[in-house]
């Protein structure tokens, strides 16, 4: 089990490709840049095009990892990464969901929840927001004990 699991890929979506500069971990939320059609930024409450296919990392893959090869090498920061959509995740963790703060996700957190995202986490979406996921399992089993893991279905 992962900290970020695609349970239902949206197999009509395709793949899409943009350059992102900065770090992210695989499964963050990504969106449009404001000013660049082919460039990316982590997903806004207003923003949303899929998540990081891969880890983003400021060095992309080692030596070692060029020499033998893993299933999966990190991208390089600045340059393209692949994003993709999904119908429904499991995400765990404050790396892929607020945990504290103006629309904060607890363990007490209504399933039924309209999700959004900031700064490329899930969050209880607010007034003004677009609503891209539904919080549709809450509380789930953790990878890590202690973590909050929940499951969203797109809307």
């Amino acid at each position: 089990m992962n900290k970020f699991e695609a349970t239902r890929l949206d197999m009509g979506a395709g793949h899409i490709s943009r350059s992102f500069t900065g770090t992210a971990k695989r499964g963050t939320a990504m969106g449009a840049h404001l000013t660049t059609e082919t460039a990316c930024v982590v997903a806004t409450p207003t923003n949303f095009l899929g998540f990081a296919l891969r880890e983003v990392t400021t060095d992309g893959p080692t030596l070692e990892e060029q020499v033998f090869p893993a299933l999966e090498f990190p991208y390089k920061s600045g340059e393209q990464i692949s994003l993709f959509k999904a119908l429904e995740v499991e995400a765990e963790g404050s790396d892929f969901i607020l945990l504290s703060g103006v629309g904060q996700i607890t363990a007490n957190t209504a399933v039924g929840t309209l999700l959004s995202f900031i700064g490329g986490k899930f969050y209880a979406a607010q007034t003004g927001d677009v609503h891209f996921y539904l919080l549709s399992a809450n509380n789930l089993t953790p990878e890590d004990a202690g973590q909050l893991r929940i499951r969203a279905e797109r809307i």
